[in-house]
């Protein structure tokens, strides 16, 4: 591999003050922008990884929108002497970006570097350090003397997954438990409701006069920017409502954090998935068809492994995956909601003896194909 195709800046065996050779590699999966702002500051938390844990190979990719794909970095860490890594999905909830989308290029990646072991890690989630970065985002713009006068309006990104927009909600709660916020509220921003400026109204007529808004985002990008303009176009609306915009988590200590104890689960065995409501496995009614469906991966035109979808997507490219990504064999993949989903696939593991069941090797190296086709919550505002 040339230089100038090692994008993580990577080289073989590291050196001897470099990372150690016998320590699994950390791939961080990312989803990608297309804000230089949130690019920057994905960078600027590898680097705060690579800091708080010097003896590792880190190396990150993106799912879609920027380089490099996440399957470059995995060839880059195989052509520098891995044999073994662990992928953790940056993500805040699991939804269908870490449970279908990045295990699809891990599978794709074990196909490819037979000799490689590959190790699939968990989206970030909640913990007590991500839950305070969220009250230290909203303290530096509310002081503690108003902060029982002040309402906070929560804004998760939204999935087509229950599941995942439960977590907000859970989320929410935490935030409030044991601090002063005369309430807190939970909206998103996309693909399912309430939206923004619902919320805002909400807390508007419960008789709120000022709402700390806070966007539970790791980087900058169009949503984000789309929370500040939907708070203060509401602001504008309804003078008698002070509003203000709270930052985002960023590259911070906590989610660098986070990420690492993400890695050493998955490097000990330690990964402990919640399937009993996930979409794919049983089924939530709405969302009835996802339980069991075909998976099929999308093309991203940066990536055969991962794809390009909606609205900031390059349309013109939007293809089903090719053989690679299906899986060995070329076929389309699919699961049962009693077989073993791809995520655990990717890790390595089967859990169909039941949704907490204990983990058994799963011996097909092949990618079951990823992102289903979902159904939209017919309640949700359309896009």
């Amino acid at each position: 591999m040339s230089p100038d195709a090692r994008p993580n800046g990577l080289h073989p065996d590291g050196g001897s003050s470099g990372p150690r050779a016998q320590d699994p590699a950390l791939l961080i999966a990312a989803h990608g922008t297309r804000s230089p702002a949130g690019v920057a500051e994905c960078a600027a938390l590898v680097d705060r990884v690579r800091a708080r844990a010097p003896e590792l190979a880190v190396a990150h990719g993106f799912i879609e929108l920027s380089p490099p794909p996440i399957a470059a970095s995995i060839d880059e860490l195989v052509a520098a002497g891995r044999r073994s890594i662990v992928v953790v999905p940056l993500v805040l909830f699991d939804a269908g970006h870490s449970k279908t989308d990045v295990p699809a290029v891990v599978n794709a990646a074990r196909a490819r570097h037979r000799g490689v072991t590959f190790t699939y890690g968990q989206g970030l989630g909640i913990d007590h350090d991500l839950v305070a970065a969220t009250h230290e985002r909203l303290a530096d713009v509310v002081p503690e003397p108003e902060r029982s006068e002040t309402a906070v309006l929560l804004v998760g990104r939204g999935a087509t997954d229950p599941a995942s927009n439960a977590e907000a909600q859970r989320l929410g709660r935490l935030l409030w438990e044991g601090r002063s916020w005369s309430e807190v509220e939970v909206a998103y921003v996309s693909l399912t409701a309430p939206r923004v400026p619902e919320g805002l109204d909400r807390l508007h007529r419960l008789g709120h006069t000022r709402v700390a808004v806070v966007p539970y985002f790791l980087f900058a990008g169009v949503l984000v920017d789309r929370i500040g303009e939907q708070a203060r176009a509401f602001a504008a609306s309804r003078p008698a409502t002070e509003v203000r915009v709270a930052g985002h988590l960023g590259s911070c200590d906590a989610v660098a954090d986070r990420v690492l104890q993400r890695y050493r689960e998955a490097r000990d065995g330690q990964v402990r998935r919640d399937c009993d409501t996930c979409v794919y496995r049983v089924e939530v009614p709405g969302f009835e068809s996802k339980a069991g469906a075909p998976l099929v991966p999308h093309h991203h035109p940066d990536d055969p492994s991962t794809h390009g979808h909606g609205p900031h997507a390059t349309r013109d490219l939007h293809t089903h995956a090719t053989p690679e990504a299906r899986g060995v064999d070329g076929t389309a993949g699919s699961h049962s909601p009693s077989g073993p989903h791809p995520v655990e696939q990717a890790a390595g593991v089967d859990r169909t003896g039941g949704p907490n069941g204990a983990s058994r090797p799963h011996l097909s190296d092949g990618a079951s194909g990823e992102r289903m086709r979902s159904r939209p919550d017919p309640r949700a505002p359309r896009e």
